[in-house]
């Protein structure tokens, strides 16, 4: 095991790192066996087109449903008034919504045999949950490489979150840079 400090050796910013309260994804599942056995803290739960809800699945490659890591110090530890001591994502409204719409279009291109996606979200319906996708504004722009990428906005933090074909899932938040 490699401690946080040694990894920052590496990088070009010594002082780049965890800040009490920031946080970051992380699984914790194990395969071992070569797959005979999956071992998971609990299913990842996602959104399931075909059966129009989430439902939870064992694979460990389903970043959108990992938990958080919170780092915490003093202030934290204390909790806040509301007696709530995690930190909440701002950006997941959009996270939520953007990923509902990649599995709706990962069903929609394998019920036509392939890598054709919807270019629209209106052509996703049935195989989107309305009520997360409903107050977004949602683009779908396709790419030269027969792939897509979805635009969420509307989130209640300022953020845009986009999705690609290829899972890529990336949150703007208002004052980033562009580019």
């Amino acid at each position: 095991a490699l401690s946080y400090k040694d990894l920052l050796a590496y990088t070009a910013n010594a002082d780049f790192g965890p800040k009490p309260g920031s946080w970051m994804r992380i699984n914790f599942s194990r395969v071992e066996r070569q797959g005979d056995i999956n071992w998971t803290w609990q299913p990842q739960i996602t959104w399931d087109p075909p059966n129009k809800r989430h439902s939870g699945f064992v694979d460990m490659h389903r970043p959108d449903a990992w938990g958080y890591f919170v780092f915490a110090g003093e202030e934290e530890e204390k909790g806040t008034e509301d007696g709530n001591t995690v930190p909440k994502d701002p950006a997941w409204p959009g996270r939520l919504a953007a990923m509902n719409v990649y599995y709706a279009q990962n069903c929609y291109a394998q019920n036509k045999g392939g890598n054709n996606y919807a270019s629209t979200i209106e052509e996703l319906a049935g195989l989107v949950d309305d009520s997360i996708v409903g107050p977004f504004q949602i683009q779908i722009s396709p790419t030269k490489s027969n792939g897509y990428v979805v635009t969420v906005m509307g989130n209640p933090d300022g953020s845009i979150v986009t999705v690609t074909q290829e899972r890529l899932l990336v949150v703007i938040r208002p004052g980033d840079p562009v580019i």
